[in-house]
């Protein structure tokens, strides 16, 4: 069961992770709770499954023309 304050952390934890893909030009495509993981140790979330991630092209566009996702 998560508190609060846990989900807080969780959501923080994705919006930097989102943040950080997004300064490196990639565009995830695909976040949903099945390609997040939540690390025992430490409780740090980690954001997997880049199968449909696009990086940003040359002309700074993403060139995302077909629908992606679950």
């Amino acid at each position: 069961m998560y508190t609060e304050e846990m989900a807080k952390d969780v959501f923080k934890q994705v919006l930097t992770g989102l943040k950080y893909l997004h300064s490196k030009g990639v565009c995830h495509r695909d976040i949903k709770p099945q390609n997040l993981y939540i690390t025992k140790s430490d409780s740090r979330v980690l954001i997997l499954d880049y199968n449909v991630a696009k990086q940003r092209s040359e002309d700074g566009e993403f060139h995302m023309r077909t629908k992606t996702g679950t």
